[in-house]
């Protein structure tokens, strides 16, 4: 499983002072490891350039269109990039922050349905030094909301795919990988994580909760998502192993799979702890990890 937590620019090469300019603003969020960015002046001569943008756009969490004429007129971006960007988002796996660069006929294009990051009857290029420093400064915020939520958005992605593989781990029988729907679905939309069943919301997380944690609060966070990350990473490259026929294979995989499993419990009860001390009491709907997690094994 690739959990999203990169950003992804869609520009027009004739709009490459803009990138520019967002690029600025959004160093301060790259260099505090808050983000990881991408865009094409990273492939280098010798690159698969279109397998380049697709993975981009596959990992990426965020993508952020600078729109303009010249990105409507760009047949690459309107027939390849932003197809890709519309069904990625469309599975709940992108969010979309178009920034209106200058007028253009974007009520033409798929963007009308989208809600713009900036007021596209003022775009950036309509605004004086001082006003366009603080529109990026606003944007920029805007997308590091995004990302701080997107940490818990990623832990529940990895509750999903891991308590039904722990099952079966723990019940020494094959995986059943059929697509389920979860009675609990958690979904981010733009800067809030909504927990709902049917039409009910049960909880919600929004970049509120966020802002009143300190800077420690928050690194822990992020601590908590990579160490996650990692160890369910290790355990899906187990897992063909722990089904090998060779016995030793199997018994070794299973072995790790055991530790990693123990750890990557402590990390989910942890991170639900963490978040029931911010009000959020999780643990009521997601009961069942803490259960599973707290089985052992035969």
């Amino acid at each position: 499983m690739m959990l999203k937590n990169g950003i992804f620019i869609s520009y027009s090469h004739l709009d490459k002072i803009w990138l520019d300019k967002l690029t600025v603003h959004l160093k301060p969020l790259v260099r505090n490891e808050k983000i990881t960015v991408w865009d094409d002046t990273q492939i280098t001569p010798g690159m698969e350039w279109k397998n380049e943008i697709n993975n981009a756009i596959n990992r990426s969490r965020i993508a952020i269109l600078l729109v303009s004429p010249n990105f409507l007129n760009s047949n690459f971006i309107m027939d390849y990039e932003l197809p890709q960007i519309l069904e990625e988002a469309k599975k709940g796996n992108t969010l979309i922050y178009w920034i209106a660069v200058g007028h253009a006929l974007y009520k033409e294009t798929p963007l009308s349905n989208i809600q713009s990051v900036n007021n596209p009857s003022l775009p950036l290029e309509q605004l004086n030094d001082a006003d366009l420093n603080k529109e990026f400064v606003d944007i920029a915020r805007k997308i590091s909301n995004a990302i701080e939520v997107n940490l818990i958005s990623n832990f529940t992605k990895v509750v999903d795919e891991f308590v039904p593989q722990q099952k079966a781990f723990l019940d020494k029988k094959p995986l059943d990988d059929r697509d389920r729907n979860f009675s609990l679905q958690a979904n981010q939309i733009k800067d809030q994580i909504h927990f709902t069943s049917g039409e009910h919301i049960f909880e919600t997380i929004t970049v509120d909760d966020f802002d009143k944690l300190d800077n420690r609060s928050k690194q822990l966070i992020r601590s908590f998502e990579r160490t996650m990350n990692d160890l369910f990473d290790r355990w899906t490259e187990l897992r063909p192993k722990s089904e090998a026929r060779d016995e030793y294979v199997r018994e070794d995989a299973r072995s790790e799979m055991s530790r990693i499993r123990k750890s990557l419990c402590k990390e989910l009860n942890s991170i639900l702890d963490f978040l029931a001390s911010m009000g959020k009491h999780l643990d009521d709907h997601y009961h069942h990890v803490r259960f599973i997690c707290s089985q052992n094994e035969d």
